[in-house]
Formats: structure tokens, C-alpha cells, sequence
């Protein structure tokens, strides 16, 4: 399927008179219409003629001459992407997986740790995180080598960038303090620029550029050529910069510029581009010279320089804001109209909305027809979608060792919202597990990086009561003392703290449907005989009519009444006497 584009036209750079006629040579801003208007778009990749593109719904592919937009990967949340000399696509996640193709191949050790980006380079795969430089083998996943600061000539554990040069058969590898240059993982480390913070990388036929936020550095052949950071090159901080086929160097900060280093010449584009520049995560330059800008909420959009008449008019819907968190109704658009003749009128679906900056609006299709004064007419559409709605999936639980001891664990898996989230439960742990649980309800908070939150619930078990009681453990002929079992004196009336370990046997029951047993009422020496066995029995009998109450067939439960016949203890001591009266479950049968 081929996808269509939107046009969108922005701000005048400079004019120029040309056979009678006022030109304009401006940026035009093609939105991709296969993404939604509120995708993040976390990496670009030019590679052989297609545009690989880590979204929020996955990796996808872009064919530029077919114009063809394929489905790659559909793992949620990619950050980062990669492809092989062969064909192979590695791709990074949120949760902090790594797949080669469709199979997952890595994952990053702890919650904590997060990719910024990956790369290719002598069939290993180079993964920087914000806590270090990971080397696997780019068939097996198996980890070779991890880098940090302590371990290395690194000077800081966040890894901006790691880029391979192909002038220089290099890998070069950006960090918040210095760049380091390597031919492979072996040999010797020096960092350069420790003082610089090192931001993007990228290369042409001149060499390899270097982005800090102190420098631009050119490197060739050995040589650095310091370019300066010309005043007006950016403005906040810079999110990502690429080279176009005319050596035109784009900075996307919360402006756009494009700076010719060869001419000295500086452009700035307008405050509205400048809307889509400041949400931009990165950029990417194709050989037909357009520019590719992924964002952080507001979709992929595609760049290239045009010469239009002024007459012609032109609209641009581009997403303000969009949607924080799942229900809410916080998005906003901005129209920009070029060419035409003022005022224009805006005439919205749905009639509601008005004028060129609507606000407070939910998901939803929304489109608008611009019109001028002298009745010229533009349509164009938008779609606004939620965030997916944050969830919490519970993975384990495991139950606490012992009354009173807080050692039960738990590990959760949250999804939805907008990665990477925060999570902390009720006894100050943090993270997907907590090892330090009660048993009961654990309450945990997860925020997502919107911060929008859900607050959920875990529920631990109390140990069992009869841990003895489990078909992999028990025999034919086994018998079982149920502890925890109270009656009312001289009664066969259970007590109500007695209910929890008869729920265990019932349970057990029901769980394995194949097991018979027998219930044995017991008593110590004291009363007479009679007394005993009729007692005992009726201990059994309301034991057993418990769980046939439950729902439980009576062919499977057997009960009788031994009296004082079978002592486990010595009847002379108060101790000994309370063990002898007792009920026991008698394993008859496990299996057909």
C-alpha cells in the first residue's frame, strides 16, 4: 500500500524576482499519512534506498522509489534500529529488548538501564545505554564486553551516540563527556574533547561531523577542523542534526536551521516548523535530498526545498499538543495558511471547534476547510489518537516463607502509556520486582514518562498451612495431620479460625480431581470408649460434610472415627494428650 503525504508549506527563507513573478524558496513539510498524528518516532535510518523508522507501533520500512510503507517489526515502543550488511534488521524496545529480525536476541539487565542508541561493527553489535557501552555478538545475542566508566577509558556511562564511519572504518562512540574512536573492542581507548558533551554524529563525502555543545567538529583523515557553533544554530537544546546531498548541515533544536558551512550561510525556519523541530528525536537525510523528522508525539514528517508561486495557498495543520494520558482531552492544532489573500475563515469538523489554534480536544478524526477572501478554498485532516491506556500485568507472585516474616516477592509487567515508567510499591521498593513483601494487599504506583499513573494492587498469600499437602510430594497410604483445625469443647462445631486450612484441603481437592481420601477422627485416653469413638466420628463426619458442601463428590471423601485407638503420643502429659486428639486425611488413592 502506498501511503499519501499532506503538504505542508512553511515560512519564507528568502525571495528572489524571476520572469516578473515573486517566488518563494521555502521548506515544504510532507506529513506521512501511515503514521498517526501522535507517533513517536524515535530513530531514522537511510540504508539502500529505504527509510527504516523505529515508531511507537514498531519498525517499519519506506521505499523510496515505490513509495511502499511496510511493516518490519510490530514490538511496541522501538527506540532504535539497525541493519546488517546482509539484510538483517536489529531493533531496540522500551523493554529493554533487542531482536534481530523477529526474534528476540538480548535483553538489558535491570529496569534502570535504558538504550540510547545501537550500531553495527565488526559483526557485533554495539548497544549505548544511559550506564554503559554493551558489546554482543550480533548472531547469538552473548553478551562479550560491557564498558563503564569504572571499567574503561570512558568518562561517562551515558552513551549518546554510537556511530560507525565509514571513511574512517571506525566506531565512534559519543558520551556526556568526550568521544572515543575505535577500530574494535580490543584495542586502546583514548577519549577525545573530555569536556564536550557529545550530542550527534553523522558524515558525507567531506568526512565525519561531530555535534557537542561546545563544538562542530569536522574530521578528515586524522585531522580535526573545528567549524564553531555559529550564534543563532540553535536555540534550547539540540535533539539531532544531518547532512542533505548539497553539504546543507540541519539542526533540529526548538527551532529548525540549516547552516552551509562552506558558505558561512545561516537559515532559520519559522515559528511553526519550529513546533514540529522541538518535538523532533531524529533526523535523517536521503539521497533524493529530503529530509526526514521523526518526533516525539507528533508523527514522521518528510522535508524538501521547493520554489512555489506566492499566490498559491497553502495549510498546514501540525499537532501544538497531543494527548498525555488514555480518556484525556488536553490535544491542541495549529493551523498555518501561506498564500491567499486575509482574513481567513476555518470551517471545522466538528462545527464546534473554531478559528486556527482549537484546543482541549480528544482523539478523534478532525478536518478543516480554509478559506479566503476571495473565496479560495484548502482542505486538509488530521487524526488524533489516545495513548494506548496504562495497564499492569502481574507476572508471579510468591508467597511469604512464614507468618510475620515480610519476604514475599512479586514481578509486574506494565504496558500501555508512554515508556519508560516508573514504578514503586507501598514498602519503598522500586522496579518490575519487589522481594520484600507482606502477605495480603501490596499497593504499587506506576507513572508512565507523561505522567500519567494507575495505582494497583498485589495480592501475596500467607504461607500454607499444610505445605505437606502437594500432589508432587504426597503417597498411597500417606497420612496427613491437619494442624490449625479447632473445635468447640467437647463438640464436633468447628471454630471460625479453623475455616482457612480446610479451604486448603478443599482446594487441593477440587485441583486435583483424581485423589481419594479418607478423614480420621482421633481423641486421647481420658473419656470412656464411647464417648471416643462417637466424638471422634463426629469430628470426621463434619469435616468431610464440609467439603462435600463445597461442592466436592462423597465417593472421594471417606470419614471415620477412631477414638483412642491409634495415639500418636503418650497419653500421661497434657502435651501428648493434645496431639492424640486430632483428624487426620489418609491418601487412598492419586490416580486412576
Amino acid at each position: 500500500m502506498k501511503p499519501g503525504f499532506l503538504i505542508f508549506s512553511l515560512l519564507i527563507s528568502f525571495t528572489l524576482l524571476a520572469q516578473d513573478e515573486l517566488y518563494k524558496t521555502e521548506l515544504v513539510l510532507e506529513r506521512v499519512e501511515g503514521f498517526a498524528a501522535n507517533d513517536r518516532i524515535e530513530d531514522l535510518l537511510i540504508n539502500k534506498g529505504l527509510v527504516w523508522i523505529a515508531s511507537k507501533k514498531g519498525i517499519r520500512s519506506y521505499n523510496n522509489s515505490t513509495y511502499a510503507l511496510d511493516n518490519v517489526t510490530e514490538f511496541n515502543n522501538a527506540i532504535a534500529v539497525a541493519v546488517g550488511r546482509t539484510g538483517d534488521v536489529y531493533s531496540a524496545y522500551a523493554d529493554n529488548s533487542l531482536y534481530k529480525n523477529k526474534q528476540r536476541i538480548f535483553k538489558l539487565p535491570s529496569d534502570s538501564i535504558r538504550f540510547t542508541d545501537i550500531e553495527i561493527f565488526k559483526k557485533k553489535i554495539w548497544i549505548g545505554t544511559n550506564k554503559g557501552l554493551y558489546v554482543i555478538n550480533a548472531d547469538s545475542g552473548k553478551l562479550l564486553d560491557k564498558y563503564t566508566a569504572s571499567n574503561s577509558a570512558l568518562r561517562s556511562d551515558y552513551i549518546s551516540f554510537t556511530f560507525y564511519s565509514k571513511s574512517h572504518r571506525t566506531i565512534w562512540i559519543g558520551t556526556h563527556r568526550g568521544v572515543i574512536e575505535l577500530s574494535d573492542n580490543r584495542g586502546s581507548w583514548k577519549t577525545e574533547y573530555k569536556k564536550d558533551k557529545m550530542i550527534a554524529a553523522t558524515e558525507n563525502r567531506e568526512g565525519l561531523w561531530l555535534l557537542s555543545d561546545k563544538e562542530l567538529y569536522l574530521m578528515v583523515n586524522g585531522r580535526e577542523f573545528p567549524q564553531g557553533l555559529k550564534k543563532g544554530l540553535f536555540e534550547g537544546e539540540i535533539n539531532d542534526l544531518a547532512l542533505d546531498s548539497k553539504n546543507n548541515l540541519y539542526v533540529a533544536s526548538d527551532i529548525l536551521t540549516r547552516y552551509n558551512p562552506y558558505k558561512g550561510r545561516l537559515e532559520k525556519y519559522g515559528e511553526n516548523l519550529g513546533l514540529v523541530s522541538s518535538k523532533c528525536l531524529s533526523l535523517a537525510s536521503d539521497k533524493k535530498g529530503a529530509l526526514w523528522l521523526g518526533t516525539a508525539d507528533a508523527g514522521l514528517y518528510r522535508i524538501f526545498t521547493d520554489s512555489i508561486q506566492i499566490e498559491n495557498m497553502r495549510i498546514t495543520i501540525i499537532p501544538e499538543s497531543t494527548i498525555d494520558c488514555f480518556g484525556e482531552n488536553n490535544a491542541s492544532l495549529k493551523i498555518e495558511v501561506n498564500g491567499g489573500q486575509g482574513p481567513y475563515k476555518y470551517m471545522w469538523s466538528p462545527v464546534s471547534l473554531r478559528g486556527d489554534n482549537p484546543t482541549n480536544l480528544k482523539s478523534g478524526n478532525y478536518s478543516v476547510t480554509v478559506e479566503d477572501i476571495l473565496g479560495n478554498r484548502k482542505f486538509s485532516s488530521v487524526s488524533i489518537e489516545d495513548p494506548a491506556k496504562l495497564i499492569n500485568t502481574v507476572l508471579s507472585t510468591e508467597a511469604v516463607s512464614r507468618a510475620g516474616k515480610k519476604d514475599g516477592k512479586a514481578s509486574i509487567e506494565p504496558s500501555g502509556g508512554t515508556p519508560p515508567y516508573s514504578i514503586f510499591w507501598d514498602n519503598g521498593e522500586e522496579g518490575h520486582e519487589a522481594k520484600k513483601l507482606n502477605y495480603g494487599f501490596n499497593y504499587l504506583t506506576i507513572t508512565d514518562a507523561n505522567g500519567c499513573e494507575i495505582i494497583e494492587t498485589v495480592n501475596v498469600e500467607k504461607p500454607k498451612l499444610l505445605p505437606e499437602l502437594d500432589i508432587a510430594k504426597i503417597t498411597v497410604g500417606q497420612t496427613l495431620q491437619i494442624n490449625n483445625l479447632f473445635f468447640q469443647a467437647d463438640s464436633s462445631a468447628i471454630t471460625d479460625e479453623s475455616y482457612e486450612v480446610l479451604n486448603e484441603v478443599y482446594d487441593f481437592m477440587a485441583e486435583n480431581t483424581t485423589v481419594t481420601i479418607e478423614i480420621g477422627g482421633h481423641t486421647n485416653s481420658i473419656p470412656p470408649d464411647e464417648y471416643c469413638d462417637r466424638l471422634s466420628s463426629s469430628r470426621a463426619k463434619t469435616v468431610a460434610e464440609f467439603l462435600y458442601n463445597k461442592g466436592l463428590v462423597k465417593d472421594r471423601i471417606s470419614y471415620r472415627g477412631y477414638g483412642k485407638r491409634k495415639p500418636i503420643a503418650s497419653n500421661e502429659t497434657v502435651q501428648g494428650r493434645k496431639k492424640n486428639q486430632r483428624v487426620e486425611i489418609k491418601i487412598l488413592r492419586l490416580g486412576d
